[in-house]
């Protein structure tokens, strides 16, 4: 069946862990919230649907400035997580874009924070997105770029293989890495019948909150580095000695109470 691959990964322990890290990914992640919410222009009064809601973060962000927010995600814990802290007026429902009915529609906006990505058929979703949306309703969303420039995957990961050994891996299978093509990502949205896509990378910087040992540590649960790990089932002295050379390495972007990581993502918008 569609998605239940992802279903069963977001819908188990790693999405525990996440709904776990979640004050700690909000605060990283914040300057792609901003993005996507800026993106989509004046939002007053405005239904808008948030595609892989997550624990909320997005939603909460665009709760502010619309009328209305529907948050949608296929992880029940993600769920919980958002509902706990939900402003009046948001909702959330378990939903998966690429093939139920969405909620609210047809809706004004729809926003995505690293949601997009992770679609058995992202044509398809797309697509039902582009069912689910009112002419001229607005589309904004933000993919990662290549892992190879975005220092918050890549140097984890690498050290974690360099300890363990390598995991084979597909960057064009649902995951992170789905969408890192601008074109080939635009050029999905318009064969879903999205009109004025348009997509641009965008450099930034992630504010990851904590010691310097903390965030080497977070970068051993989430990220690059976790699934090395987990597939070799890496022992205690093995995660400790990553995550001190992950401490080593993200040492010269350690300032302020935070790890100012560099980081490429990649933005889009369309109109309905």
């Amino acid at each position: 069946m569609v998605n239940e691959t992802q279903k069963a990964f977001w819908g188990g322990d790693v999405g525990a862990r996440w709904v776990e890290m979640a004050p700690f990914l909000d605060a990283t992640f914040t300057p792609v919230t901003h993005a996507v919410a800026d993106a989509l222009g004046d939002l007053s009064g405005a239904v808008v649907l948030d595609v892989g809601c997550g624990a909320g973060a997005l939603s909460r962000v665009l709760a502010a400035r619309a009328g209305q927010v529907q948050g949608i995600d296929i992880s029940p814990a993600f769920l919980a997580a958002a509902r706990a802290r939900a402003p009046g007026n948001a909702d959330y429902t378990l939903a998966d874009a690429e093939t139920d009915a969405m909620p609210g529609a047809p809706v004004d906006a729809i926003a995505s924070q690293f949601g997009m990505m992770f679609f058995t058929d992202t044509k398809a979703a797309l697509a039902n997105l582009r069912r689910a949306a009112r002419p001229g309703a607005r589309l904004a969303f933000a993919t990662w770029a290549a892992t190879e420039v975005n220092p918050w995957f890549s140097v984890p990961r690498a050290l974690a293989v360099a300890a363990t050994g390598p995991l084979d891996s597909d960057p064009d299978a649902p995951g992170p890495m789905r969408l890192r093509d601008v074109d080939a990502t635009v050029a999905l949205m318009r064969a879903a019948g999205w009109q004025k896509s348009r997509g641009r990378a965008l450099d930034i910087v992630l504010p990851q909150p904590g010691t310097l040992e903390q965030v080497a540590y977070n970068a051993t649960r989430v990220g690059g580095a976790s699934s090395v790990l987990g597939h070799h089932r890496a022992d205690k002295s093995t995660r400790a000695a990553v995550t001190g050379r992950i401490a080593q390495a993200f040492a010269p972007w350690a300032a302020d109470g935070a790890v100012h990581v560099p980081a490429r993502i990649n933005l889009f918008t369309a109109v309905a």
